[in-house]
């Protein structure tokens, strides 16, 4: 027998996703997103409470490159043995847009940090951890990275994956497809797993160009002429004064800024029976109040910043992931449960009843939006907070037969 925990971890405003599959043979430690803009301390005692130092995580998947998303990353690499990263391949273009972003977030334009270092180079941010941190007991030790790219036709996917090598040139940055199943790439996972359990990992890297002419006719106004992104990078880190005008253009710009977001399928696509405790308010502690289901779905679908209101972008998932829907039972608001990313459409899966989203118990963005929460509760569905708070928590335990 197999079980698997799903983890929601509370990190406040973030995003801290944990998948463990309890084998004989030992344990599979999988993450979706890793970083908390409440304070990443949060992040870094849920690492300590979940990992031994050393442990083996096979994979970490994320979503996009806002610091609440990664800013935990550091800490996970120097406590624990990641051996794959999966993330959305970005454009160079774009890179510069994500470093402004930063910039304008962080209220800081420097260039010595973990995060500005991986959205720049995410290879050589990853291998700068490994060399500070090395020993005796990792000397073979190497994380691969593997820019998603994004779906659509053949010669810009060819495109893109020349530029995904861009970070690196070495043999430690493989590129992958949108829609791939993943679990191929991870040797020591898919031995564990094969014969047992047809379990998959399935990210897309849902790509967003319409914002990018908008920022930059924004930034051309604030600047009062053409601008350079990657100039205006440096020339930030020289005049940190400049940021100012940088997030003026920012909010000129309607929505997220994100170019690329990965969401990403976890589940089991055949219909093994699965009995499954699901624990509330109370990670660190047996909970009061489980709640047993016989033979039910164990899929997640993990949304990051995905923008799915409207009928174009819904469709756009549905083409990608429709025949996985049967099998979602739980699904993570995209951005925190904003109202201008959700779609009611996620209420019409069949057979999931948790929608759960991850947000600062006081944060000034007042996420996750009540009207969403309402939608959820109406439909005689389950929606759930995560919150800091340090007894508050979901977890969902599963055997898989």
């Amino acid at each position: 027998m197999i079980q698997m925990t799903r983890s929601i971890l509370p990190v406040g405003q973030g995003a801290f996703y944990l998948e463990q599959f309890h084998l004989d043979s030992g344990k599979i430690n999988v993450v979706y997103d890793c970083g908390s803009s409440t304070n990443v301390e949060f992040v870094k005692k849920q690492i300590d409470d979940n990992f031994a130092l050393g442990e083996e995580v096979q994979a970490v998947f994320i979503s996009h490159f806002d610091v609440d998303h990664i800013n935990g990353i550091e800490y996970l690499l120097e406590h624990c043995h990641v051996r794959h990263i999966f993330f959305p391949f970005v454009t160079r273009k774009n890179i510069s847009i994500l470093l402004l972003n930063y910039f304008c977030k962080s209220g800081n334009a420097t260039s010595n940090s973990f995060e500005y270092r991986f959205i720049e180079d995410p290879s050589r941010a990853v291998s700068s951890i490994r060399q500070e941190n090395q020993t005796s007991t990792n000397d073979n030790f190497v994380t691969v990275l593997h820019p998603v790219l994004p779906s659509h036709g053949d010669e810009e996917y060819l495109q893109d994956q020349q530029d995904a090598r861009h970070w690196s040139d070495d043999d430690l940055v493989q590129s992958i497809r949108s829609g791939d199943s993943v679990l191929r790439h991870i040797d020591t996972m898919s031995s564990a797993l094969s014969g047992k359990i047809d379990w998959q990992y399935i990210p897309f890297n849902f790509k967003r160009e319409e914002r990018y002419k908008q920022f930059m006719d924004a930034l051309c106004f604030e600047f009062k002429g053409p601008c350079d992104p990657e100039k205006l990078v440096k020339r930030c880190i020289d005049d940190p004064s400049l940021i100012k005008k940088v997030r003026s253009a920012f909010n000129k710009v309607s929505g997220t800024h994100n170019s690329n977001s990965l969401v990403l399928f976890s589940g089991c696509i055949s219909p093994l029976p699965s009995r499954q405790e699901i624990l509330l308010d109370r990670l660190e502690k047996n909970s009061s109040c489980p709640c047993y289901t016989e033979s039910a779905p164990s899929g997640c679908l993990y949304t990051g910043d995905y923008e799915a209101a409207g009928v174009q972008k819904w469709h756009e998932l549905e083409r990608a992931l429709s025949d996985k829907f049967d099998y979602i039972e739980c699904v993570q608001l995209p951005h925190h449960g904003s109202r201008h990313n959700f779609n009611t459409e996620f209420l019409n899966f069949l057979n999931c009843k948790y929608y759960f989203a991850s947000a600062g118990y006081r944060n000034k963005y007042k996420l996750p939006s009540i009207s969403v929460l309402l939608e959820i509760f109406y439909s005689g569905k389950y929606p759930i907070i995560v919150t800091e708070q340090s007894k508050h928590g979901l977890r969902f335990s599963i055997d898989l037969n």
